[in-house]
C-alpha cells in the first residue's frame, strides 16, 4: 500500500508521462515510467527507498563481528568523557570479548 506521499507522486508522473508521449519524448517517457513502477511496488518514493537501504544495511553492519566491536569502542569512548568509570569498565569488558572473538588465528598453546 503506497503511502499518501507516493500516491501524490505516482499521480504528478502519470502527468509527466502523458505530457513526454505527446510531445514525441519516447525515452524521457520511459525513464519516468521506470521511476514510477519502482513507486508503485515499493510503496515509497526514492528518499524512502534510499532510506530503508539505509537500515538495512545498518542492520547488517551492526549484527557483524566488527559492528559489535565499534559499537563497544564508541560506548567506552562515550562512557570515559562523561566520567562513568563503571559504565567505561563494563563496556570496555564487551568490547574486548568483541575483540576476542572477531580474531580469526587460533590462540596460542602455553
Amino acid at each position: 500500500m503506497p503511502s499518501k506521499i507516493a500516491k501524490r507522486r505516482i499521480a504528478r508522473m502519470s502527468k509527466r508521462i502523458n505530457k513526454a508521449n505527446v510531445k514525441g519524448n519516447v525515452k524521457k517517457a520511459q525513464r519516468i515510467k521506470k521511476r514510477q513502477d519502482k513507486v508503485v511496488k515499493t510503496g515509497k518514493t526514492g528518499a524512502g527507498r534510499a532510506i530503508s537501504k539505509v537500515k538495512k544495511a545498518a542492520k547488517r553492519v551492526a549484527g557483524s563481528k566488527l559492528g559489535k566491536i565499534v559499537s563497544a569502542a564508541s560506548k567506552v569512548y562515550s562512557n570515559v568523557k562523561k566520567g562513568k568509570v563503571k559504565g567505561a569498565i563494563d563496556s570496555g569488558k564487551k568490547l574486548v570479548t568483541a575483540v576476542k572473538s572477531k580474531r580469526s588465528y587460533p590462540k596460542r598453546k602455553k
